[in-house]
């Protein structure tokens, strides 16, 4: 995952809203809102079920430039909204671009690829895999 490096043309509002509070208008109003920085290209908000109630709701608001990105931010990052602390953070635009919206969940699985070509698995490869694995726990 990229953290945030630096200005993309997407940016990631979390706690303008808990779990459960968004209703009809609240994309409308924060495009509005977001217009005020630059030309809006979408606004787009997605909630996570079972987040803590200060990240379940995400709000992305993709700008056509940096600079409108790098406004909103600039104002809307700790900014005081009914009650709550707004966060901004600015967003991979490939995931993005992708549906990519929620966080990845670290998986108790490794992928191994190409460890060994077909011809060298035998009856003993399994069990070796499994003992050498054992070892980071």
């Amino acid at each position: 995952a990229k953290l945030n490096r630096g200005p993309t043309r997407v940016v990631m509002l979390t706690n303008l809203v808990g779990a459960g509070e968004i209703d009809d208008d609240l994309e409308e109003e924060t495009a509005e809102e977001a217009a005020k920085y630059g030309k809006l290209v979408r606004c787009a908000i997605r909630e996570t079920p079972g987040a803590p109630d200060h990240e379940a709701v995400r709000i992305f608001l993709q700008f056509e430039k940096v600079q409108a990105a790098s406004k909103a931010y600039a104002d809307m990052n700790g900014r005081y909204f009914g009650g709550r602390t707004v966060k901004a953070r600015f967003f991979d635009e490939e995931r993005f671009e992708r549906g990519e919206f929620e966080k990845r969940i670290p998986s108790r699985f490794l992928m191994i690829t190409n460890l060994v070509g077909t011809e060298d698995v035998d009856e003993d490869f399994e069990f070796e895999t499994a003992a050498e694995a054992e070892r980071f726990g």
